[in-house]
């Protein structure tokens, strides 16, 4: 969760065109960011925001009221980790779903399934079922939705305050990855464990918890912090999703997100799997705290507490990469953010 608490996770979306997956040498470019209010839409009654997770998620699976969903076949949908006003001792902490449109509308407020302290949610195209990362006060997890209800697929105790499983991905060869946002260290150290989960052949779309890997991630935890500042639950860096590349095994965008008491130092990675190794590498590529990056019109743009990111459809054959920030349902501080980048080969 760090910085605070979290905002708008992004989706893995099908993607169109013919831009190469295999291709290793890439950039980002930021085509826009946008804003949006507690109450986005005169429709949408329930509030807007505490976004912690974005993903495209088919009619079929989707949450909400079918009978809103005539003529589509997929939306992006929109998850908070809780809703306002609802944190009181006893009272359960549901997450609820948005869905979003083209034109950046949102509709369609709904408990999702039931479940709470939602902080990272992807559909798995294999099985047909949708996954999430949950963070309680004691424990994280991870589950998957089943005839409209939670199961938990893998539960452990929290590693450390308000540090729990931020992330979950796909890779190609259906193998489910997952990282905690830093680890068990309260110390800044300089790893931070991926888990890596092979799918169970002897069930339908489950995962063999037993045969856990981990991969060691490199990792500053203090990396934007001054000397004599300490790292803890709400300030220092933290991983807070993690997204496949489309088509690969072998390649994870990780976003980095460090808060040092005043703003939000914010940077997506790619990480790479080597066979042979259980050391990940990594590579920056994109500073969202860089306006050198940035054409002239976009210089105003600063990065608030992107908790997420997905795929969306691309766009003139180049994938679209969606972040969203978690503006804590604090709008006097911090904003319901989209950011939208643009994925081109060099």
């Amino acid at each position: 969760m760090l910085f605070m608490k979290k905002w708008l996770c992004l989706l893995p979306v099908t993607l169109y065109g013919s831009f190469l997956w295999a291709q290793t040498s890439f950039k980002f470019e930021l085509i826009e960011q946008k804003e949006f209010s507690e109450y986005v839409d005169a429709a949408c009654k329930e509030k807007f925001g505490g976004i912690s997770a974005i993903e495209m998620i088919p009619d079929a699976v989707a949450p909400g009221n079918p009978e809103h969903k005539a003529g589509r076949q997929s939306s992006l949908y929109l998850v908070s980790d809780h809703y306002p006003n609802r944190r009181s001792a006893g009272v359960t902490q549901y997450s609820y779903s948005f869905r979003i449109d083209a034109a950046d509308k949102v509709y369609e407020p709904s408990v999702f399934f039931g479940q709470n302290s939602v902080e990272s949610v992807r559909y798995n195209e294999q099985s047909g079922k949708l996954f999430y990362s949950y963070e309680g006060d004691d424990n994280t997890g991870i589950g998957y939705i089943e005839s409209g209800k939670g199961h938990i697929l893998f539960e452990e105790p929290i590693p450390s305050d308000n540090r729990g499983i931020e992330g979950i991905t796909f890779t190609s060869d259906n193998r489910l990855w997952a990282v905690c946002e830093s680890g068990d260290q309260q110390s800044c150290g300089y790893t931070v464990p991926f888990y890596c989960f092979p799918p169970d052949s002897s069930t339908n779309g489950a995962y063999d918890i037993k045969a856990r890997t981990e991969y060691q991630y490199p990792f500053d935890k203090c990396s934007c912090l001054d000397a004599g500042c300490g790292f803890n639950g709400s300030i220092g860096n933290g991983i807070s999703e993690i997204l496949a590349l489309q088509g690969r095994k072998d390649k994870i965008l990780v976003l980095e997100r460090c808060f040092e008491g005043k703003a939000a130092h914010v940077r997506l990675f790619l990480a790479t799997v080597t066979a042979g190794s259980r050391i990940l590498t990594k590579q920056l590529v994109f500073d969202f705290n860089d306006n050198a990056t940035f054409s002239a019109k976009d210089k105003a743009f600063t990065p608030d507490n992107l908790e997420g990111m997905a795929w969306g459809s691309a766009e003139n054959g180049n994938p679209v990469l969606y972040l969203v920030s978690d503006n804590n349902f604090n709008p006097s501080r911090q904003r319901n953010q989209i950011v939208k980048l643009r994925m081109i080969a060099q």
